[in-house]
């Protein structure tokens, strides 16, 4: 029989794997092949249980006691992260590096750990710098908009049309990038306006080189928290919106007006 890899139940809770990939063999869960679409073990720690149960029902796993199992090994690995904080932030480095920047879980939980102060000393400017590695990696874009599909279909609130113009302007308040967001969007209006624009942002953020970034809709700023209705007043009849991006605490310089006040939805 093959020795145990922990000396103790002890050593066992407080190991972390690397890996989904490792984690799954170690519990022995190796018949299944883990789909390539499967979230990384960085963000199912990361996940809410509700969230988590679910991509865990996605891994195929067969038997419920498997999915409980895993479950159960990955709350494990969150309590033993959140009450490790520099072990966390060596866990999530380490993730970073494994899959050659495409954990994008992993990178944000470092811009946390960096803002924050958690596991690494506070700084806000390399939090930004983790935060836009993160949006710019493929899997995040893919799961945006996944989120905002899932959302269309379950029609939890009501769903209008966005036409999104982005204006990228430096600090003397000089427009450097004007980002059109494709076609005519249709989206519910309780959805977080950073879910859908940062995957398009960032990228830019990237290429310009900026250190911080601040978002606004005309003189309203965009928090993490803000929603499409809220910025529901600024929208024209033909449904578009002006977004500005600066890299100062400027406040924006407007765009012209082509629309008379008579054409803006109240």
């Amino acid at each position: 029989s093959k020795k145990n890899l922990f000396s103790s139940p002890t050593a066992a809770m407080s190991h972390v794997p690397a890996s989904l990939a490792q984690l799954m063999a170690e519990m022995r869960l190796t018949k299944t092949s883990i789909p390539a679409s499967s979230p990384s073990l960085s963000a199912l720690v990361a996940m809410e249980p509700d969230d988590r149960k679910h991509a865990i029902a996605g891994l195929g796993l067969k038997k419920v006691s498997q999915k409980s199992r895993l479950r159960k090994r990955i709350e494990q690995i969150e309590k033993n992260l959140s009450d490790n904080p520099e072990k966390a932030y060596a866990f999530y480095s380490k993730a970073v590096e494994d899959s050659k920047g495409a954990d994008y879980a992993a990178l944000l939980r470092l811009a946390v750990c960096c803002e924050d102060g958690i596991g690494a000393e506070k700084n806000h400017k390399r939090a930004v710098q983790f935060e836009i590695e993160a949006k710019c990696a493929p899997g995040y874009a893919e799961r945006q908009a996944r989120m905002l599909e899932a959302a269309l279909e379950a029609k939890t609130s009501e769903i209008a049309s966005w036409r999104i113009h982005i204006h990228f302007q430096n600090e003397k308040g000089e427009g450097v990038r004007t980002l059109a967001l494709d076609e005519e969007r249709k989206i519910p209006e309780k959805t977080l306006v950073r879910h859908v624009i940062d995957s398009r942002v960032m990228p830019v953020l990237k290429e310009l080189k900026w250190e911080d970034y601040f978002l606004w809709c005309k003189h309203e700023k965009i928090t993490a928290q803000t929603e499409f209705q809220d910025l529901s007043y600024q929208r024209t009849s033909d449904g578009k919106v002006d977004i500005y991006c600066l890299n100062s605490t400027n406040k924006p310089k407007l765009a012209k007006e082509t629309t008379s006040a008579e054409d803006v939805e109240c």
